[in-house]
């Protein structure tokens, strides 16, 4: 197969794990290269996502480099054998890649944690809120364009209510609440779809408010991707230039650490159920109270 020209996020996160556990071992290229009986041009291929790798090799590579970790010599074979393509690869062409990426690893995470400042989270977005956002930017979309946009983000919501839906937990800062995003009653829909949203049972979201304690978080926002294997899991933080995927467990725990504080800080969560008269001390109170002023 000719060389990959565009490999995705997963791809590319496979390529850098088999590097990695040769680098650990002290094994060279051509040294890896005769453990497959390949070519040595062929292993920098393959660690930098432009070849792929049958998963039996992937096995082999990591047994050769003393990787005793069954668990995660597993997760690197399923990402070698996956094959089919996803409903977002329609979108190929249209879309950035790390758009499509996200979605990708949406679709493959075990949990999902996100933080956002003055946005609602894409994934908990109304089709009007999503579509008004997308009717602001700075440069013009034409209609097909905006219409891509719009159907790929209200697709990407399916994953919270399907099967084997992944744990979601969503901190918003009140400021995002307050933005006027396409006037009154496409903010009360959006505040509305919050509160139904958070009964569900893997989604919680909570509240930040102004009064709330200030947090090295505050200043960016970021969608944790977490996988069953830890070591796995993927931070994106959007650019509108450049979208950065982080992968290196030093800030991926500092990630983790950050959104525990993050959470400590925000209101109560969205409950179960909910009934009645919420405090304003409590998220779906806040977002009540803020219904009540539109």
């Amino acid at each position: 197969m000719p060389p990959r020209t565009n490999p995705t996020e997963r791809q590319l996160r496979l390529g850098a794990e088999l590097r990695k556990l040769r680098e650990r071992a002290g094994v060279q290229p051509p040294e890896a290269a005769a453990l497959l009986g390949l070519d040595r041009s062929r292993i920098s291929h393959i660690e930098a996502a432009r070849l792929g790798i049958r998963p039996e090799r992937v096995q082999l590579l990591a047994e050769s480099y003393g990787c005793t970790d069954a668990t995660f010599v597993a997760a690197l074979v399923e990402r070698a054998q996956e094959r089919s393509r996803g409903w977002w690869s329609s979108y190929r062409g249209r879309l950035k890649q790390s758009t499509l990426d996200l979605a990708e690893l949406e679709f493959h995470a075990s949990y999902i944690w996100t933080f956002e400042t003055l946005f609602i989270p894409g994934l908990l977005q109304t089709e009007g809120y999503a579509r008004s956002i997308f009717d602001g930017v700075d440069y013009p979309l034409s209609a097909g364009e905006l219409e891509a946009r719009l159907s790929f983000r209200l697709q990407r919501q399916q994953i919270l209510v399907g099967e084997n839906a992944p744990e979601y937990h969503a901190i918003i800062h009140e400021a995002a609440l307050r933005v006027g995003v396409g006037g009154p009653a496409v903010m009360r829909q959006q505040l509305l779809r919050l509160i139904e949203m958070g009964e569900l049972p893997n989604v919680t979201i909570q509240v930040i408010p102004f009064e709330g304690s200030i947090h090295p978080a505050l200043n960016g926002t970021y969608v944790f991707l977490g996988d069953e294997v830890s070591e796995l899991s993927t931070v994106f933080v959007e650019h509108p230039v450049s979208s950065l995927f982080i992968r290196d467990s030093e800030s991926i725990d500092r990630y983790k650490n950050l959104h525990a504080g993050l959470a400590r800080r925000g209101l109560p969560a969205v409950e179960k159920m909910s009934s009645g008269v919420n405090s304003e001390k409590s998220t779906v109170g806040l977002l009540q109270h803020i219904l009540y002023t539109l």
